[in-house]
């Protein structure tokens, strides 16, 4: 029975950093290409705020869903501004979802921020609290596309200056 060891978004990100750099290194860079149409077409599109406003409906569903996602030390949420209050979602990366996600997440800071992204993988409704108590739901991440780095700083949304606030998911 295989296990899947949880990682932190720091240590992701660290992770990240040093496998690109072997694998650019090594000239391997073409075999770890995005993922084709054809592997993504099993996921379910969802906005966000109908994500966590029925959760029962996508609990354990395979979904693509647009959001911000705000990382740091000790938080890694997906969100939206206009549906942030109706909860929290942790997003988890594993070791096996590194090879799908490390060229996507190449622009990405490095220790915190916020991106801009559609995240595929596996949506936990029901059975939380999840990370540190705090998040009412989960995302596993099995894939990310259209990365777009909104913020350095790992900054709660209302702490950040309206411009910055435009660029975030609105939905």
């Amino acid at each position: 029975m295989k296990v899947k060891r949880r990682i932190t978004a720091k240590a992701a990100i660290l992770l990240l950093v040093a496998y690109l750099s072997l694998a650019y290194k090594g000239g391997d860079a073409a075999k770890y290409s995005d993922q084709s149409d054809k592997e993504l077409a099993g996921y379910t599109q969802v906005k966000y705020c109908a994500l966590v406003s029925h959760p029962n409906e996508y609990d354990g569903k395979h979904v693509a869903v647009s959001a911000s996602y705000r990382y740091g030390f000790e938080w890694q949420e997906l969100f939206c501004l206009k549906c942030g209050g109706d909860g929290k979602t942790w997003l988890e990366f594993n070791e096996d979802t590194l090879d799908n996600t490390s060229r996507s997440l190449r622009k990405a800071p490095l220790h915190q921020g916020i991106i801009n992204a559609v995240f595929y993988g596996t949506f936990g409704g029901t059975k939380g609290p999840y990370g540190d108590g705090s998040y009412s739901y989960r995302f596993d991440v099995d894939f990310v596309r259209d990365v777009k780095v909104v913020s350095r700083d790992g900054w709660h949304p209302n702490s950040l200056n309206p411009d910055v606030q435009r660029r975030l998911c609105q939905e």
